[in-house]
């Protein structure tokens, strides 16, 4: 696409990795393995409030306007997988 072509999201990833809480991190981490908002919520069981306001938190600390450029930043740092533990 050439650029500045209408429709392609730009995504400040000169960020430095940011320090998420770890509410933020359980979310995005659900959010990169494909669950809906209204899973995330169950399987952390909090309320779609709860999920909704992390998600917006972390939209203004990436800069970004929708949670797909959250996941698409979190997949490409690396943000997005869980710790494993060994």
């Amino acid at each position: 696409m050439p650029k500045g072509s209408p429709g392609v999201a730009r995504l400040n990833y000169r960020l430095p990795k940011l320090t998420l809480s770890r509410r933020e991190r359980e979310v995005v981490v659900l959010l990169c393995e494909g669950y809906s908002f209204r899973r995330v919520a169950k399987a952390l069981g909090i309320t779609y409030r709860t999920a909704d306001i992390t998600l917006e938190h972390l939209m203004r600390k990436l800069d970004v306007h929708n949670r797909i450029q959250v996941v698409r930043w979190a997949v490409e740092t690396g943000v997005g997988q869980r710790e494993t533990s060994e």
